[in-house]
């Protein structure tokens, strides 16, 4: 659209005619003196052009241009500045060349009611792209310069935007004009199109009207009027800029008008190549809360000479995790401070980088802020209240695993060991990994005289920060066998055993429905149990130090109650059908019994585990055998020791037969009650805590009953 300046062609030509109608006579003498002056002054008069010749460098010009130049009060008008960076150097055929100057200030002033003064500026590194609601009657005036990076400001120009009184009850409709061609050669064809938008909706449009001015000498050449959108295609055969000009009217007869140019030439216009920068390999992340300086590559330009520089940063993803950023475009640096984050969080830069508003070009950097994990809680005993802080140490590590993904134990110390003598720690990672092996282990005196606690190890995930971890321990063994002992006799064996040899297992006690003895065996095998046997197995089901200590207590109440159903069948009692459902424990007599080799045996137990898997860590399904033939109503002490021996296979220990060394304190030593390896294996399976960080089915044993720190 036109812009508003000082007119010195047309003034020139004014001039010219005033001289070309009258004789001029010159003063020989005069000419003289002037000429000499100029010379003197190291500068020679062109009168052909009505310049000085040469200077030193060219002003930029501004560009300013509004999308309308007529408005109602209330509505908006967007405003754009843009500006070009010239060098005299190859400027004789009157063209601008690429150079090392470029554009590093664009200024807006905005002057709403047209009075005189600036009511608004807009200062920037970038071209101005504004939408500025104008609600004074009148005439909103825009003033505009650029600023070259030698110094140069650009003369002003001008624009004014008319302020019409609103209509009542009615929006003005908007155009939308564009083009899929705006550079074409001589003969080609462009698509353009002409809609609109209204508040009223678009079918308070009445009028779409195109007109095109092929050769731009400001006549229109042809016009299209409609009721509807406009969709055409046009060739162009005339050298120069095309004008199209889009028009809409609504019902109210309020317009909207919009312009775009086609430039047309006789050969194809050099495409300026815009600058790249390749951001790969860039070493992005940051670290969180602290400062990070990172390298930038140079952009390049294939038909730019010098030094691309970077202008711009900007933030368009993450900005909640940056404090701020900074750009060192002298030595091509990107500076960074990180807020802290509570886990890894990822960002976006946007990077500008070019010579001047035409030869530039944009590119994203990513990266992750990585949380270094800050891990807060507090050491607690599993033997104690819940609540209560131990003092002891903590430290972390990362963990170590084979090629199949099995835990084997500790790797690179990224903790370093500190001890709390109120129990509570917070502490930070030195670096930034993936997963941590947190360990705890709490002060105490036992027989060994190491003074510490079973050690518990937790794994966490280390992109993330934990405000209340409880590292539950385990206490060490209260009868006379060593941490170690214990450990091995849990995990059956008196080896050293692997990390990963045994996951904790035990029942999930809210979905436990009985426990069932049979009369007969089931099977139709040969087998009964006598009156005096079946109620020699009640009493161990029922006994405070029998299946009760077991389950350590925790389901008395629901035995008691009969919420947990203990059905001891008679002659007379209609058995469970199915003897392999789930939840419950069935005990068999059968007569003979022996295991899989046909060895006699006193008592066999099989588990099942949820879904089959065993790697869950939850007993489902209990299956007790117990004989008949070698235990008789005369050896009743010996069934109940043999059947507290299965039970705890049940219960406590699907397979294995425990240790020589810590079997003489348990039922898998034959006990008829149980002992204090029993108590101390229920008060870890069936542990009375609850909450996140108590002890998980499937939870590795090792990390419960770990003995190195």
């Amino acid at each position: 659209m036109p812009e508003n300046e000082n007119a010195p062609d047309s003034g020139r030509r004014q001039l010219k005619r005033e001289r070309g109608g009258g004789e001029m006579k010159r003063n020989p003498g005069v000419m003289s003196a002037v000429a000499l002056i100029l010379l003197c002054l190291g500068v020679l008069l062109s009168c052909e052009h009505c310049i000085l010749f040469p200077p030193a460098h060219d002003p930029p010009e501004v560009t300013i241009t509004a999308d309308t130049t007529s408005v109602h009060a209330g509505e908006s008008v967007t405003i754009q500045v843009n500006g070009q960076a010239k060098d005299s150097k190859a400027s004789s055929a009157g063209e601008q060349a690429k150079s090392d100057t470029f554009i590093v200030e664009y200024y807006l002033g905005v002057d709403y009611n047209g009075d005189g003064n600036i009511d608004k500026e807009i200062r920037q590194g970038s071209p101005i792209d504004t939408n500025e609601t104008l609600n004074y009657v009148g005439t909103a005036k825009f003033h505009a310069t650029c600023t070259d990076n030698l110094g140069l400001t650009s003369n002003p120009k001008s624009l004014e935007v008319i302020v019409n009184e609103a209509i009542p009850g009615n929006h003005r409709p908007v155009a939308v004009l564009n083009s899929d061609k705006t550079s074409l050669i001589k003969g080609e064809s462009a698509n353009i199109s002409l809609s609109g938008t209204d508040d009223e909706g678009v079918g308070d449009i009445q009028k779409y009207e195109l007109n095109l001015d092929y050769d731009g000498n400001g006549t229109i050449d042809e016009t299209i009027s409609q009721s509807s959108p406009i969709n055409t295609t046009k060739r162009f055969d005339i050298i120069g800029t095309a004008k199209v000009y889009g028009k809409v009217t609504d019902s109210k007869n309020e317009t909207d008008e919009k312009t775009l140019e086609i430039k047309v030439s006789d050969t194809p216009t050099p495409i300026n190549q815009p600058p790249v920068v390749n951001l790969e390999g860039v070493n992005s992340n940051a670290l969180d809360g602290k400062q990070v300086e990172i390298s930038l590559p140079e952009p390049t330009d294939v038909d730019t000479p010098g030094k691309i520089p970077y202008t711009n940063a900007e933030v368009i993803e993450g900005n909640d995790y940056i404090s701020s950023i900074s750009l060192d475009n002298v030595n091509n640096k990107l500076i960074i401070n990180a807020k802290p984050v509570s886990q890894n969080r990822s960002y976006k830069i946007r990077l500008s980088f070019g010579t001047d508003n035409e030869n530039k070009n944009t590119a994203d950097l990513e990266g992750i802020i990585y949380n270094l994990c800050n891990i807060k809680g507090h050491i607690e005993s599993n033997n104690e209240a819940q609540g209560i802080s131990k003092p002891g140490d903590v430290v972390g590590y990362t963990p170590l695993y084979d090629q199949w993904g099995n835990f084997m134990g500790k790797d690179r110390k990224i903790l370093d060991e500190i001890h709390t003598n109120d129990g509570k720690f917070d502490v930070q990672a030195k670096e930034v990994v993936d997963k941590i092996l947190f360990r705890a282990r709490f002060d105490e005196t036992n027989y060994e005289g190491d003074n510490k606690s079973f050690t518990r190890s937790v794994i966490l995930d280390a992109s993330k920060d934990y405000d209340n971890v409880i590292m539950v321990c385990e206490e060490s063994p209260k009868f006379p066998v060593t941490k170690e002992q214990f450990r091995n006799w849990i995990l059956n064996t008196d080896n050293p055993p692997s990390y990963h040899s045994t996951q904790l297992s035990s029942w999930d006690l809210s979905t436990i429905e009985g426990i069932e003895v049979y009369y007969k065996n089931p099977t139709g095998i040969k087998g009964e149990f006598s009156q005096l046997r079946r109620e020699a197995l009640r009493e161990r089901i029922l006994a405070y130090d029998g299946v009760k200590a077991l389950f350590n207590h925790r389901i008395d109440d629901k035995l008691d109650s009969g919420e947990i159903k203990v059905k001891i069948n008679d002659e007379t009692t209609i058995p469970e059908p199915n003897y392999y459902k789930n939840n419950w424990i069935f005990i068999f007599p059968v007569y003979d019994l022996r295991d899989v080799n046909g060895t006699p045996c006193k008592g066999l137990t099989y588990c099942r585990y949820l879904n089959d898997n065993a790697d869950l860590g939850i007993i489902n399904y209990g299956n007790i055998r117990l004989d008949t033939m070698y235990m008789t109503d005369l050896d009743i002490p010996l069934l109940k020791r043999v059947a507290m021996h299965e039970l705890n296979h049940a219960i406590l220990t699907p397979y294995g037969e425990g240790t020589k060394t810590v079997n003489p304190y348990s039922v898998e030593g034959n006990r008829l009650t149980a002992g204090e390896a029993d108590i101390k294996k229920a008060g870890i399976c069936y542990s009375k805590r609850e909450g996140e960080w108590e002890y998980k089915k499937g939870e590795l044993l090792m990390l419960i009953l770990a003995l190195d720190f």
